[in-house]
Formats: structure tokens, C-alpha cells, sequence
């Protein structure tokens, strides 16, 4: 009979820890359960991450572009707004050029003529003189001298001789003063057409320049507006 009891209570006692071994054996297998799940999170967070990473990475080379796309722009706009302002002295420059050629070359343009004209009266005068003197020299003393006799020097007395000399030279240095003022007149005439030239060839070379600079503010203009969406 004891040994019955004996092997009940052992019974008993086998079964309490096989209970036990079993509820270990559960408790584990929930345990390395939650730390699968914890597993299988953790992959997923790492996987999120790295799509994250490549995400930012992505965004980063975005913001990067769109700030030298910026930079650039705001580089565009500042050659644009010196362009315009070179652009506008170069104007001014022109208009300013423009209106001295008007205003300078006019009060020139008038003195010179006025003095052509002068010059021209003059020559006139000197070629009337120098012709008078030319032509009468011989006939005046011939009419005066010896009205009736042809004009021979020989036959002229030493102070009529004189006369005619002083006559001679008198003509030779009119013509002098006629071919002199015939080239201050020339020398007139280009010093217009030169100053006409001058103002002319600097307000073409100001009108090219602005011609450039406003191609490249076209040229500046299009490139920020083709730029404008991608911001």
C-alpha cells in the first residue's frame, strides 16, 4: 500500500513538472515569437530607413540643384540689371553726343560757312585784283607813259621801269594771297567734313554697343524665363 501511494505522489509530482516544463516551453515560445515579430519589425524599420536615406538623399540633390538654379537666376538677374544700366549710359551717352553733334556741329557748321563765305569774297577780290594787275601793268604805262609807241622796257625811263616792277611784284604778291586763301578755304572745307566724320563714327560706335547690349539682355532675359519653371 505504501508503495502504491508512493508511486501516486511521484506520479503526481512528474505531472506537476511536466505542467511546469510545458508552461516554460509556452512562455518561451512566446517570448522567441515576440522577438521574431521584433525581428521582422526591426527588417522592416531598416528597410524604411534605407527607402528614407535614398528619399533624402534624392531631396537633398534636389534642394541642391533648385539653390544653384537659384544662384544661377539671381546671377542672371544681376548681369541683367548691369546690362540695363550700361545699357542706359551708353544711351545717354548717345543722346548726349547727339545733341552736341546737333548743337556744336551747327554753330560750327555756321561759322565755317560764314568764314567760306568771307574766304570765298575774298578770293574773289584778290582774283580780280590779280588779273587787273596782270592785264594793265604794260597797257597803263603804255597809255600813260607812251600812248603812241609799243611797249618796249628799254625805252621806259628808270622810275617808269621802277613803276612797272613795283607793278609786277605788286601782282605776284596778290596772287600769293589768292593761292594762300584758296587753301585756307580747302583746309576749311575738311576740317567740316572731318568733324562730321568724328561725331559720326562715335555715335555709330555707341549705337553697335548698345546693339550688343541689348542682345545679351534678350539673350540673359530668355535663359531666366526658361528657368522660372523649374523653380
Amino acid at each position: 500500500m505504501e508503495d502504491a501511494l508512493k508511486e501516486v505522489n511521484r506520479a503526481r509530482g512528474l505531472e506537476r513538472s511536466l505542467e511546469e516544463l510545458q508552461q516554460v516551453h509556452l512562455e518561451q515560445n512566446r517570448e522567441l515569437q515576440r522577438l521574431q515579430d521584433e525581428g521582422r519589425k526591426l527588417d522592416t524599420y531598416r528597410q524604411t530607413a534605407k527607402t528614407q536615406e535614398k528619399v533624402i538623399s534624392k531631396l537633398e540633390k534636389i534642394l541642391e540643384s533648385s539653390l544653384q538654379e537659384v544662384q544661377k537666376a539671381q546671377k542672371v538677374q544681376v548681369d541683367i540689371e548691369r546690362l540695363k544700366t550700361e545699357n542706359l549710359k551708353l544711351r545717354e551717352r548717345c543722346s548726349s553726343l547727339l545733341t552736341r553733334k546737333k548743337e556744336v556741329g551747327d554753330d560750327e557748321a555756321q561759322e565755317l560757312r560764314q568764314r567760306l563765305a568771307e574766304k570765298d569774297a575774298e578770293i574773289a577780290r584778290l582774283q580780280k585784283v590779280a588779273t587787273t594787275l596782270k592785264a594793265s601793268p604794260a597797257d597803263t604805262v603804255q597809255e600813260t607813259v607812251l600812248p603812241s609807241t609799243a611797249p618796249d622796257t628799254a625805252a621806259l625811263s628808270a622810275e617808269e621801269q621802277e613803276q612797272l616792277a613795283h607793278l609786277e611784284a605788286k601782282r605776284f604778291e596778290w596772287e600769293q594771297r589768292c593761292a594762300a586763301a584758296e587753301q585756307r578755304l580747302q583746309m576749311l572745307q575738311q576740317q567740316l567734313t572731318e568733324s562730321s566724320k568724328r561725331y559720326g563714327a562715335q555715335i555709330s560706335t555707341l549705337e553697335v554697343e548698345i546693339a550688343k547690349k541689348d542682345a545679351r539682355i534678350k539673350e540673359l532675359e530668355y535663359l531666366l524665363r526658361q528657368q522660372e519653371p523649374a523653380l
